[in-house]
């Protein structure tokens, strides 16, 4: 029998006329019974926030008692080909980040965005809603503090020249900046329960729980201010990114991946159901990975899952029982996960490739 995949059983070319395409196999992802998972960082103090650009992985820890940082959390990176896994490896970006507490107390709401030329990152603080936001630029890393002001940060984008962020308590808005910080506005206001916030570097976009049940909306704002709905009557979307001219967001009580048309046409479609509580999600060619708190007999551990682009396709499970996941990140090659762990110093970022 020939091994010519085009050849019909007797030996011919099995077509009336010309030979037949030749059909690539598609790329088959990794599953957590099928590709072995890598820890990439241990022991580490709140990791709640990571991005990888593929040669280099940036995370922040915010846990009180990292060594030689007095009171501070970090901001660092390590090479992605790296074999060492211990503190030693880092390259630490900024030692002064304001530190939570792991031990039952309060984690401040941190977020990290990697944008083309600039990674940033905002801390939202318990004790009066307020936060601030700092871009360091990728060659010299020189710090610009983009905004600190009043409000908590619920997201955060950015872009090749401008950020983005969701603002609440007070009031709900979509903030942008220039990268050089030359000033922070609102981009849109009067927003009710913001949970996201993405763009395109022209258009942003948002979610919201809005006022009551099933009030949930994943808008377009306008130049103008105003706002193009995409989706309405949604329960509690979240964690919104782009890809391929849509918007894809996470419905957490429903647990389900939904898309929906950035142009407004079309129906809303589902891409998959969820493990409880989806929270972060990353979109790119190779399909949509998200990140949920559970399921888990203590409610912490959580589980990373992958689904092809079209909807209602399979779901891959990539990991699971990850103590305290807090954040998902993928590159060309690899999906991470940041896990807080249960106490101090049981902090993990681990990672398993995306195909076989």
């Amino acid at each position: 029998m020939s091994d010519d995949p085009s050849s019909g059983e007797d030996g011919t070319d099995g077509t009336d006329s010309g030979d037949e395409a030749i059909v690539e196999p598609q790329p088959v992802a990794c599953t957590v019974d099928t590709c072995p998972l890598e820890t990439v960082l241990d022991h580490l103090y709140g990791p709640v926030t990571i991005a990888s650009s593929g040669h280099h992985l940036y995370f922040v820890e915010v846990g009180d008692g990292i060594p030689q940082a007095g009171t501070f959390g970090w901001f660092s990176r390590v090479p992605t080909d790296k074999s060492c896994t211990q503190r030693s490896c880092f390259d630490v970006i900024d030692p002064y980040v304001a530190s939570g507490q792991l031990q039952g107390q309060y984690i401040y709401d941190t977020h990290l965005a990697l944008g083309p030329n600039n990674v940033c990152f905002t801390q939202s603080f318990n004790a009066s809603p307020a936060h601030k936001i700092r871009c360091y630029d990728l060659v010299g890393f020189d710090r610009t503090t983009l905004d600190e002001s009043a409000g908590q940060v619920v997201d955060l984008w950015v872009g090749s020249s401008t950020a983005r962020w969701a603002l609440v308590n007070p009031g709900g808005t979509v903030q942008g900046a220039p990268l050089s910080g030359t000033g922070a506005a609102p981009v849109a206001s009067g927003r009710t329960g913001l949970t996201s916030v993405t763009s395109d570097g022209t258009t942003t976009y948002f979610t919201e729980k809005g006022a009551g049940a099933n009030a949930g909306v994943v808008g377009a704002v306008l130049t103008d201010g105003g706002v193009r709905p995409l989706a309405t009557g949604r329960d509690t979307p979240a964690a919104s990114t782009l890809y391929g001219g849509y918007v894809y967001w996470a419905e957490v009580p429903a647990r389900k991946i939904l898309r929906a048309k950035v142009d407004g046409t079309g129906a809303v479609e589902q891409i998959a159901n969820t493990d409880e509580t989806p929270f972060e999600l990353a979109v790119d060619a190779t399909g949509v990975y998200w990140a949920s708190v559970g399921p888990g007999a203590s409610g912490l551990k959580g589980s990373v899952s992958h689904a092809g682009l079209a909807p209602n396709g399979p779901v891959d499970l990539m990991m699971k029982d990850l103590p305290l996941v807090y954040d998902v990140a993928v590159d060309s090659t690899h999906v991470y996960a940041a896990t807080v762990g249960a106490s101090i110093q049981d902090g993990k970022i681990v990672r398993i490739p995306k195909t076989l």
